[in-house]
């Protein structure tokens, strides 16, 4: 399930490309010039995974870090069909579980039951495309920061990463706006979310 959603997330990363490239020429159309708000503050919520490798002094294993992260985000319209957005999310309950199953008779994986703090901030375009009169496909591309504080099993961990993704966006009003997405970060953070935003 992880590959498919790696794989699928490595295209969208192409498709975000070619979103920007097609934003960046392609004239407003009358239904997105009825967005004159330039701004957008989001709230948001989701799930998140941390796959890495990880050493220890007697041991080394790819751990499987995961929680619920919380974060916020502002957009600034460009033009109607691409905004630069500037987002930051965290959780401070990151854990990771990693043990021998109960009945195993011979196994050399450390036990590992920790909580960590994580840091992810980002800075990306957003291309949108419209699906509808209120719905919109968008990609997400750019670039971000991955931070994570553990122990003391577990090292700490920090990247800097390109980052990219694609969501579906819902315009309830001119004023509302509702979003999920999935977003990757280099080969080891994927995030899910669903958002809540203001246009001002």
């Amino acid at each position: 399930m992880k590959t498919r959603a790696k794989h699928w997330l490595q295209a969208t990363g192409i498709a975000s490309l070619l979103l920007v490239s097609g934003a960046l020429v392609a004239p407003a159309t009358a239904q997105a010039q009825a967005f004159e708000r330039d701004w957008m503050f989001s709230v948001n919520a989701g799930r998140a995974s941390l796959d890495r490798y990880d050493q220890g002094s007697t041991w080394d294993s790819i751990t499987d870090e995961s929680g619920t992260i919380y974060g916020a985000s502002l957009s600034y319209l460009l033009n109607p069909n691409l905004a630069v957005r500037v987002g930051y999310e965290s959780s401070d309950s990151f854990s990771t579980q990693n043990a021998c199953p109960v009945d195993a008779e011979a196994c050399t994986l450390v036990a590992i039951n920790e909580r960590g703090t994580l840091r992810h901030t980002s800075v990306t375009l957003v291309p949108e495309m419209s699906l509808g009169q209120q719905v919109d496909l968008f990609g997400i591309i750019g670039v971000g920061r991955t931070q994570l504080s553990a122990g003391p099993q577990l090292s700490n961990y920090s990247s800097n990463d390109l980052v990219y993704g694609a969501g579906l966006g819902y315009r309830v009003n001119n004023w509302i706006y509702l979003s999920t997405e999935l977003q990757r970060a280099g080969s080891d953070y994927t995030a899910a979310r669903v958002s809540l935003g203001i246009r001002f």
